[in-house]
């Protein structure tokens, strides 16, 4: 009769120590917050209509940021690390392929459109890109700053032509301050960076697009 009881009571601490540990893991569950750009006002003026189609090639990025981890460099530490509860909701490079896709295409500014992987546009001018830097700073040297650098190079095809002549490649940087040290105000900061580097880069675009093409018509003649 001293064992049943004995075994009962053993059951019964058993389980009440199996709830207390789901309520315990239930309470320090933390969801994953995540997170994607929002396109900005531009900066710029309407620019002119450009000759032929822009086909922009899915960007790469150095291998820390291809993933959807948003990176920070603690300064205090002296440390990179990332984000373990607030990510972006699509990978990096795909983020920012597709962001600066979306603001070409809302500008209207290339007469043939602007195409991405699948299309069926046959293009005069590709877009390649490179993510050089996308880190949030946490320390005190720069506190509450986000950093983005991108690599570009603007290819230029021609029909029946072997040669695929870069008519620009060039690096933008921009650096924004966020609106206070929290991992939700690190979104927001990354999209007016990156807004302003894609006007930088379309400024840049449409002047090596137009005097190639003023050259090329020149040849023609």
């Amino acid at each position: 009769m001293n064992a049943i009881r004995f075994i009962l009571c053993a059951l019964l601490l058993a389980a009440s120590g199996l709830a207390q540990s789901c309520i315990s893991l239930k309470s320090s569950y933390q969801p994953t917050v995540y997170y994607r750009l929002q396109q900005k006002s531009t900066s710029i003026q309407t620019t002119d209509t450009l000759p032929g189609t822009l086909y922009i090639r899915s960007f790469t990025t150095n291998e820390e940021y291809n993933n959807d981890h948003i990176v920070y460099f603690n300064d205090n530490v002296r440390q990179v690390d990332f984000y373990v509860y607030h990510r972006w909701l699509t990978e990096v490079p795909d983020m920012i392929t597709d962001f600066i896709a979306n603001r070409y295409i809302e500008k209207n500014i290339f007469r043939n459109g602007v195409a991405q992987s699948g299309s069926a546009l046959l293009p005069d001018y590709i877009l390649e890109g490179k993510v050089l830097e996308m880190i949030a700073d946490n320390g005190n040297s720069n506190p509450g700053a986000v950093t983005m650098k991108i690599q570009i190079a603007l290819i230029n095809i021609e029909p029946m032509e072997i040669e695929r002549p870069v008519i620009l490649q060039r690096v933008y940087e921009a650096s924004v301050k966020r609106a206070d040290g929290s991992a939700a105000s690190i979104p927001a900061a990354y999209s007016e960076a990156l807004a302003d580097i894609a006007d930088r880069m379309l400024v840049d675009i449409a002047k090596a697009v137009r005097y190639h093409h003023a050259n090329t018509q020149k040849g023609s003649r």
